[in-house]
């Protein structure tokens, strides 16, 4: 006799079943690569969320809050969050554009500047113990495959 999670895979078949699969491999490998980022970054008194957000602005150097939003993905109230947070820590500062009064740009504190080598050796260390034992090959195809994901899920959801 047959059970009915039994017969939903019959239903979906060996492909869906498999990317299925995929999915829960990815969301429980990124959680515990966020693990491992978060505990490399406590040594600067940073979450990973923060870390991005300090390697955005170091990248861009004046950038506006909503030009970080959009890079990181995430909404202007969350970045606006994280800004203040990183101001508190002294690794940012606001001010006003030189041109346009009403706009405020993010621009690194002497503090992220001088952080940053440490982070990214700390960012580095974290990588080479998760992406250890994986060839350039297999990475860039696994590049490959999670762009097409994206790109897949982006045309979903827009």
């Amino acid at each position: 006799m047959r059970n009915d999670n039994e017969g939903a895979a019959a239903e979906i078949g060996p492909a869906i079943e498999e990317a299925i699969r995929f999915s829960y491999l990815l969301g429980d490998s990124t959680r515990w690569m966020r693990r491992a980022y978060d505990r490399e970054m406590q040594k600067l008194g940073l979450t990973r969320a923060q870390w991005r957000m300090l390697l955005a602005v170091l990248h861009k150097r004046s950038p506006t809050q909503s030009e970080l939003a959009e890079m990181l993905d995430i909404g202007r109230a969350s970045a606006g969050v994280l800004i203040r947070q990183l101001e508190d820590k002294n690794y940012l500062q606001r001010h006003e554009d030189d041109t346009d009064g009403r706009v405020r740009r993010v621009r690194p504190s002497q503090r992220a500047i001088d952080s940053a080598a440490q982070m990214t050796e700390l960012g580095n260390a974290a990588a080479e113990k998760l992406f250890a034992g994986i060839s350039p090959q297999d990475l860039e195809t696994a590049t490959q495959v999670l762009k097409a994901i994206k790109a897949n899920a982006r045309v979903g959801l827009g």
